[in-house]
Order: structure tokens, then C-alpha cells, then sequence
């Protein structure tokens, strides 16, 4: 129940990028407690950069 709830947290308040990455990894993916996988997409790049700016 804690994952759904920041799930929505994090929709709501979050980079798109950021929230569907959330998603598809804790709640649609395997091995959903896995610490910095993150499912392959054109999303990553920009969790990448908003993590460590230039």
C-alpha cells in the first residue's frame, strides 16, 4: 500500500519522466525492490540528468 501511495505522490508532483519510471519499475516490474534498475525507455536519459546536473 506504500509503494501505490507514492506512486500517486509522486504522479502528482513529479516529472512525468520520473513518475512512469516509478511506476513501470516498483509496481509493474519483476523484482520490483531491486535499489537502481530502471526498465529501458526514452525516460531515462532525463531521470539521469534531473539526478546529476551539469
Amino acid at each position: 500500500m506504500a509503494l501505490a501511495l507514492l506512486a500517486s505522490l509522486l504522479i502528482g508532483a513529479a516529472p512525468a519522466t520520473v513518475a512512469e519510471a516509478f511506476v513501470a519499475r516498483r509496481l509493474d516490474g519483476v523484482d520490483a525492490r531491486t535499489f537502481g534498475v530502471l526498465p529501458a525507455g526514452p525516460g531515462v536519459e532525463d531521470i539521469l540528468q534531473r539526478a546529476m546536473p551539469s
